[in-house]
């Protein structure tokens, strides 16, 4: 980062972003991806491993044919993506995400230059986390994707209280019912 000045500029916003949420209080904070994975043309490409590499790992691929590959051999928490791509276009990628049982908690940010809000609306309704109108300052990706991913992680806590609650439920339903077959047992003697 300490080699493009604009770069070190959107850090810089992004260190003030996390003091202010620290100094209140909140819990907020923007976590990297620990494995993301941008799909789409040069220039997209380039951008987001340049302003997301410092912070993790990024993989990058040019359409939507080789993320879907990428994303069937690896574990992802977030995606990138270029809405205008050959092959796959980055909403039937969103599509594709969101319709496997194991992809579908990813975190997808979409980009593209159609700004117009019949836009933004197909991309939030195909299931979009958020959706970054382009040419977009780093600021702005880093914030973004930062909030998505904390979106995501407490999601997936809600998820995971949700499944130990069901599983004490279980168990108490299931030593209930052994009791009460016990005490029937009994009655019949």
């Amino acid at each position: 980062a300490g080699s493009n000045p604009g770069l070190d500029r959107s850090f810089e916003g992004l260190n003030f972003f996390d003091q202010r949420f620290a100094n209140n209080g909140n819990q907020f904070s923007i976590e990297p991806p620990d494995q993301g994975l941008c799909v789409g043309n040069g220039f997209v490409l380039e951008t987001v491993n340049d302003v997301l590499q410092v912070y993790g790992t990024v993989d990058a691929v040019a359409d939507g044919r080789q993320a879907v590959v990428a994303l069937n051999e690896r574990e992802y928490d977030l995606v990138l993506a270029d809405v205008m791509m050959p092959a796959i276009n980055g909403i039937d990628l969103l599509r594709h995400v969101r319709s496997s049982p194991r992809l579908r908690f990813i975190s997808v940010v979409l980009l593209s230059a159609r700004a117009s809000p019949d836009a933004c609306r197909e991309g939030f309704a195909a299931g979009a986390d958020d959706y970054l109108v382009k040419p977009f300052a780093n600021r702005d990706l880093i914030v973004r994707v930062g909030s998505c991913l904390a979106l995501a992680r407490m999601r997936a806590k809600a998820i995971q209280s949700k499944d130990h609650i069901l599983n004490l439920l279980v168990a108490e339903l299931q030593h209930r019912t052994r009791n009460l077959a016990a005490v029937m047992q009994r009655l019949a003697r």
